[in-house]
């Protein structure tokens, strides 16, 4: 996946390249619009997804982690009832995703790493929440009012009784 979001981004940027916007003309820039607007709502969904991954892993313990160091416990002999409190306290302890980076949270993780600002973190992370799939999928949001009164020529304000 990530050789094609490179390749992806070098087709993008030689597409770009030596284009002069306001020499466009004006169906032409409408269309180069709509086209960018497309291909942008493509990664905004794929980078809030992305965000509230990295955010996940750096709330949640690392089960690799975890099991690692139980397994270690295990092969040191321990009694069964201290093996199984040992795994217990190891699973709770082991280190998140930004811990074992060296950062304090998820936030500071990827504020850090993708030279992003933490309101910028923090709004990813509500639209994750708020859309989650829905947003990569190409999924419609569920529309807060009933579209059936939106049809052509019904604009509600002719309405005779």
């Amino acid at each position: 996946m990530i050789v094609a979001v490179e390749q992806a981004r070098e087709i993008l940027l030689a597409a770009l390249r030596g284009v002069s916007f306001g020499l466009l003309g004006d169906e032409e820039s409408l269309t180069v619009l709509l086209a960018l607007e497309s291909v942008g709502r493509v990664l905004d969904g794929a980078r809030v997804l992305s965000t509230t991954d990295v955010l996940r892993r750096s709330v949640y313990f690392d089960a690799a982690a975890a099991q690692s160091a139980a397994a270690q416990v295990s092969t040191a002999q321990v009694s069964t009832a201290q093996a199984s409190t040992a795994q217990a306290s190891t699973a709770q302890a082991a280190p998140t995703l930004a811990r074992r980076l060296g950062c304090r949270s998820g936030v500071d993780l990827i504020c850090t790493l993708a030279r992003l600002s933490r309101a910028e973190v923090r709004q990813r992370s509500a639209l994750g929440e708020k859309a989650g799939q829905r947003m990569l999928l190409g999924r419609p949001p569920p529309t807060p009012f009933s579209v059936k009164h939106c049809s052509v020529g019904n604009s509600g304000s002719s309405r005779r009784a």
